[in-house]
């Protein structure tokens, strides 16, 4: 069962102020303030959890993954950030961002290991609107808006449909 316990308030708060300074850094074209929220909030996050390998091990490859599938988008046009700062072929506030949103991995969303369906889901329902917001607001483009979000759909449902299986073959606690 979800509990909300201090743990998840903190990381759903602390992530959501990275995500903020990622997004409006990049707006008001500060890329680094992202960087720096970004930071120390990992670090923070990194110190007070008990199981530091574990949540390197899982943060690494999630990460690893995610910016791989990011760098794709933007590398082929699908989806892009526009950006005066970047690293490869994303801005430098990616490499920040995903370790960071993966922090909701280890204390929020470890109850997914359960349901396969339900990652699925939550992947391919929750999370591409956050791309969209991107568009929205000017800090991204896409050459094509329907086969991005489709991409976007399958990779995420997927994505946290492989984190259930991790879960359930490399970890029974956290």
């Amino acid at each position: 069962m979800l509990t909300f316990n201090k743990n998840f308030f903190y990381t759903l708060l602390g992530f959501q102020i990275v995500w903020i300074s990622c997004v409006s850094g990049e707006y008001y074209d500060i890329p680094l303030l992202g960087v720096f929220f970004g930071i120390i909030y990992f670090i923070i996050f990194f110190y007070f959890n008990k199981n530091k390998k574990k949540v390197l091990q899982i943060c690494t490859l999630f990460s690893l993954i995610g910016y791989l599938f990011d760098s794709i988008l933007s590398y082929n046009k699908i989806y892009f950030i526009n950006s005066n700062l970047t690293i490869g072929y994303l801005p430098i506030w990616f490499l920040v961002l995903w370790p960071c949103f993966i922090t909701l991995f280890v204390e929020i969303l470890f109850f997914l290991k359960k349901s396969l369906l339900l990652s699925f889901f939550i992947g391919a329902i929750l999370v591409p609107p956050t791309y969209y917001f991107g568009i929205v607001i000017g800090i991204s483009q896409s050459n094509n808006i329907l086969l991005s979000f489709l991409i976007m759909i399958l990779f995420w449902g997927l994505f946290l449909v492989f984190y259930s299986l991790y879960l359930r073959f490399y970890y029974k606690t956290l």
